[in-house]
């Protein structure tokens, strides 16, 4: 473990650095972008996105049995698939949040917070795609909030992908109110065509 870590530690310092985490996602043959490594930050408690300290490193080896990075990137697979267990799917979601924020912010960036969403919702969530590009094409949206990022995790998994139980009048922060009024207004036009 202290031998890979050292590989992949900045030079001038005691952390893996994005230049490192590249490196490592390149020896175990994985995509930066797969959501595998977030599952993989989240075992390894890590604070910051691109970032591994000493303590993460060490303690996330340990706690998923790894002593190379070879085992390491044997266990991508399953980290991958822990997400299809919902109590780990929801752990996971939460700890994005906090993992993607930057240094001294309360929000995150729209883009970090679509690019996240992206990572986890489709597969996870039914209109989980047809989020994503509402998002996107909300130009005006500049950050999202802790209570944004958490209810729309709770906007998933208790109203229908019909929106058949959805209540216009619930306390829904006002971007998930303006999805579900779209998606609405889709569904009757398809409906009158």
């Amino acid at each position: 473990m202290e031998a890979a870590f050292r590989k992949y530690k900045d030079a001038g310092g005691e952390q893996i650095l994005a230049a490192g985490v590249m490196q490592l996602c390149e020896d175990m043959g994985v995509s930066p972008s797969d959501v595998s490594l977030l599952v993989l930050a989240w075992h390894f408690q890590a604070r910051r996105m691109c970032e591994f300290s000493r303590a993460e490193w060490t303690a996330g080896m340990a706690s998923l049995g790894c002593d190379s990075v070879a085992k390491l990137g044997a266990k991508l697979p399953a980290l991958r698939a822990s997400l299809s267990v919902d109590t780990t799917f929801r752990a996971v979601y939460a700890f994005a949040f906090a993992f993607a924020l930057e240094e001294g912010a309360k929000a995150l960036m729209a883009d970090t917070a679509l690019a996240l969403w992206l990572l986890l919702l489709p597969g996870q969530w039914a209109l989980g795609q047809a989020w994503c590009d509402f998002i996107a094409d909300q130009k005006h949206l500049k950050v999202v909030s802790k209570d944004t990022w958490a209810q729309l995790l709770q906007f998933s998994r208790t109203v229908k992908a019909d929106l058949s139980n959805y209540d216009p009048e619930g306390a829904w922060p006002s971007i998930i109110d303006d999805f579900a009024e779209q998606l609405a207004a889709k569904a009757a036009q398809e409906t009158a065509t």
